[in-house]
């Protein structure tokens, strides 16, 4: 029997078609979410009044530590900060994104870049739908300003550009989706922390605070 049209494979869509199919589902919504409220989450760490004082000199220490996993430590205890909270924070964004590839599979058919260019594309028609009221109502306090979700995006997207590929590996997550994994459990090991891009988390944790913290007082 000659092969029908309809059993070939259905065409990968463009990255803004993808984003117009995704961003009114609901997976795509609890994402958003999620996302946001545990960037900030991780933000909120970083507050510190060591590292507030004093920002270039602890991205400078962190470059020249490299890949030295107890000297990285030793900075981060210096600036206030526990290396391993880090990393389980951090481990809350990859959780959020691993699951939306077990909801979303067909996402795990486009490059890092092609994902985050979907992701950011979404996330902007979703705010100037209807769709945003979904999420609007769940807030958190920031110096004492009820600062929403959509306002924690507007400023992954001005102050970063989502620039988050330095710090999440989406080939990773694609890897750990495809094996079936539910969930990474972070712990404090060489082989995680060579992997954590802890310098372009700090520049992007900066960055972001340097606009979340702002639009508090706007």
């Amino acid at each position: 029997m000659a092969c029908k049209k309809n059993d070939a494979p259905p065409e990968k869509l463009t990255t803004s078609e993808m984003a117009q199919r995704l961003y009114t589902q609901k997976d795509f919504v609890d994402f958003a979410g999620s996302f946001a409220k545990n960037f900030k989450y991780l933000t909120d760490y970083y507050q510190t009044p060591a590292l507030l004082s004093n920002q270039e000199k602890f991205v400078s220490r962190l470059k020249f530590a490299g890949e030295d996993y107890v000297e990285l430590q030793n900075i981060h205890k210096d600036y206030g900060l526990n290396l391993l909270e880090i990393q389980n924070r951090k481990a809350n964004l990859e959780n959020s994104i691993l699951k939306l590839f077990h909801n979303q599979p067909a996402l795990m058919e486009y490059s890092e870049d092609e994902f985050w260019t979907i992701i950011k594309q979404s996330v902007l028609l979703m705010k100037q739908s209807s769709v945003n009221r979904l999420i609007k109502s769940n807030a958190s306090n920031v110096t004492g300003k009820a600062i929403v979700v959509d306002e924690i995006w507007d400023c992954l997207v001005r102050a970063t550009g989502l620039g988050v590929a330095s710090i999440i590996s989406i080939a990773a997550l694609h890897a750990l989706a495809k094996k079936g994994i539910q969930e990474i459990v972070v712990t404090a090991s060489a082989f995680m922390a060579k992997r954590a891009g802890f310098i372009g988390l700090a520049i992007m944790v900066l960055d972001f605070s340097s606009c979340m913290y702002r639009a508090s007082y706007t």
